[in-house]
Formats: C-alpha cells, sequence, structure tokens
C-alpha cells in the first residue's frame, strides 16, 4: 500500500488514514497495560472520548481521527497509546512516497 509523510511527517495512505499495515504493528508491539477493559467507564465517558478523538486530531490529522479511535476501541487499545505510538514512529521514519 502505497503511503505519503504530511508536512508534520506522519506517515498515512493517500487518503489519510493510518496503513493498515501500521495499526498491524500498534496492535502486535503494544504494552498490555495499554488494553482497557468494557468497565473502564473513563472510556465509555462521552467527554473522554471527545477528548482522545481530539488528541487524534492533533497528531493524525481530522480525516484520520475518528477512523483511529474507532479501530482502537475494536481492538481495546487506549486512543493515548495510538496518539504516542505515531509519535514514536514518526520521529524514526524518512518521508516516503
Amino acid at each position: 500500500m502505497k503511503t505519503k509523510t504530511r508536512k508534520s511527517g506522519k506517515i498515512l495512505t493517500a487518503d489519510g488514514k493510518v496503513t493498515p499495515e501500521l495499526f498491524q504493528r500498534m496492535v502486535d508491539e503494544h504494552d498490555p497495560a495499554y488494553l482497557w477493559s468494557e468497565n473502564d467507564a473513563h472510556i465509555q465517558n462521552e467527554r473522554h472520548k471527545e477528548a482522545e478523538i481530539e488528541k487524534a486530531r492533533k497528531i493524525i490529522g481530522d480525516e484520520a481521527a475518528v477512523p483511529i479511535w474507532n479501530q482502537a476501541m475494536r481492538r481495546k487499545i487506549v486512543p493515548s497509546f495510538v496518539e504516542e505510538y505515531l509519535w514514536k514512529i514518526e520521529t524514526k521514519t524518512e518521508t516516503t512516497t
């Protein structure tokens, strides 16, 4: 899958989403401490959800923020981890076209 790097250095597909390969790496490499249980009320809190989506907007852009939130929730990964992981990746990655 072809990727591009924005001025900020974030790796996205041409349509602005994180590549499936990158997200799979996030799932494979993440610390289990970032998993949440369905009983974690703070994740279910609507205001918390909005705050996490806003974090995602800042790190990966508006068009990718909600898809990343949804992917993270399906895999029960705390969205702050997504932000942290993308930051680690972008500091190690050179521009690709």
